[in-house]
């Protein structure tokens, strides 16, 4: 199965690295300058389906979840029961965001993994309302570039963070919040803190998989925690995660996951339920499709209708999904996302002030942008970079991508987002 990955994942970046002129074309969607992947692309337009936008390209950084489909069997990576998942892994390695009123909002990315990344603080959050009591149980971390890894994986990427006061100007923190960890997404729990998903390097010491962190109400902080994963397939790791705040209280988790048997298996989106964002229930496939593998989607709420994008894993395009339900999403479009001339990869959204919007990464990862959600899903694009490889600063040279942002308790913004070790 390994060599089959590989190829895969040659392939895909094959695309990404493509001039724009050898391309295919697609639909495309007027849309902000935000795209999750590093696609090299072009401004957003307006596209042919302007209900249902085009999902960004895929760029030069390799999601996560398309190694993990791939790699080594699935009992490797977890020890599961019906009641509880394990973490093995003995080293440490979008969804969207909206303000307390606004419920049914991306927040983080959420994947289901056995385990979480544990900090140093290893005290129990505990919830305030008639939320769940939440206690972590801590996971040791790793830092630097994992040994035989490099910045397309996980084990070769970091997590940073910025913050704003209006979803435009964007400070970076000095410390960065874990190593060796990718695809980052954001939500809160009900007392304010927010939750941080990730991707971490082989989380059960054999494959990577879905980690947690708990903030500090400012961001500043984290408790990084082991989840639970209860009922999956025994091949679901919980790569890429994506979680969505549910408007009648709790959390949904989007993951990458095979999708049936094959070799390669078939890849697709798989969900789960938590009250606490620690314990996730399996619910079943949310998107897949036999022409295919869908990976690692980014979803949200907008006018009670669920939108889901998700990348192509051996081309540039994404492919947008609707559900009523938030459990079953049938495909409406598919093609680049583009801002003018270059794609880009969406990745989280979330509210700013009473403004929806998409937080994505433009060609080669060189560019943090955003979109605006309008009727019907509709999406504008945002030429401004809100974060960019040109800024100059030191830990950001080669790529800035997979932006997740959330409202903290003070009503300034974070910004969670991966970068190279």
């Amino acid at each position: 199965m390994a060599p089959m990955v590989r190829t895969r994942l040659h392939m895909l970046l094959a695309a990404l690295f493509l001039p724009l002129s050898a391309c295919s074309e697609g639909p495309s969607i007027e849309v902000r300058a935000d795209v999750r992947d590093i696609a090299e692309g072009t401004d957003v337009t307006s596209g042919t389906d302007a209900d249902n936008p085009d999902v960004l390209p895929e760029d030069s950084l390799l999601p996560a979840e398309v190694e993990d489909a791939a790699t080594e069997d699935a009992d490797d990576a977890f020890t599961q029961s019906d009641t509880e998942l394990t973490d093995l892994d003995p080293d440490g390695g979008p969804d969207s965001d909206a303000p307390d009123s606004t419920p049914g909002v991306n927040d983080s990315d959420v994947s289901s993994t056995e385990t979480l990344d544990s900090a140093t603080d290893t005290s129990t959050a505990d919830l305030t309302d008639t939320f769940v009591p939440l206690t972590c149980t801590p996971r040791p971390l790793a830092s630097g570039l994992a040994p035989g890894t490099n910045e397309l994986m996980p084990g070769g990427t970091r997590l940073r963070a910025a913050v704003s006061t209006d979803g435009l100007t964007w400070t970076r923190l000095p410390e960065p919040i874990i190593d060796q960890a990718a695809t980052p997404t954001l939500t809160r729990l009900p007392d304010g803190r927010p939750l941080l998903f990730m991707t971490a390097h082989k989380i059960n010491g054999v494959r990577d998989g879905t980690a947690v962190a708990i903030g500090t109400l400012d961001g500043r902080s984290w408790t990084h925690c082991k989840v639970e994963l209860v009922g999956f397939p025994p091949d679901v790791l919980g790569s890429d995660p994506d979680v969505v705040a549910l408007p009648e209280g709790g959390f949904r988790l989007f993951v990458t996951g095979s999708v049936g048997a094959g070799n390669p298996p078939p890849v697709g989106i798989h969900y789960a339920d938590s009250d606490d964002g620690l314990h996730w229930v399996y619910g079943g496939i949310a998107l897949k499709r036999n022409t295919g593998p869908l990976i690692d989607s980014m979803t949200f709420i907008h006018d009670g209708v669920w939108h889901m994008y998700t990348l192509q894993a051996t081309s540039i395009a994404m492919v947008h999904g609707t559900s009523t339900d938030g459990k079953s999403f049938t495909i409406a479009s598919e093609g680049e996302v583009r801002i003018g001339v270059e794609p880009h990869v969406l990745s989280h959204a979330t509210y700013i002030g009473f403004a929806h919007r998409i937080f994505g990464f433009g060609p080669r990862g060189e560019t943090i942008r955003a979109f605006d959600i309008g009727a019907g899903g509709t999406l504008t694009g945002d030429s401004r970079a809100l974060l960019s490889t040109k800024d100059g600063d030191p830990g950001d040279k080669l790529f800035v991508k997979d932006p997740a942002v959330t409202v903290l308790d003070d009503g300034s913004y974070l910004m969670v987002y991966a970068t190279a070790l």
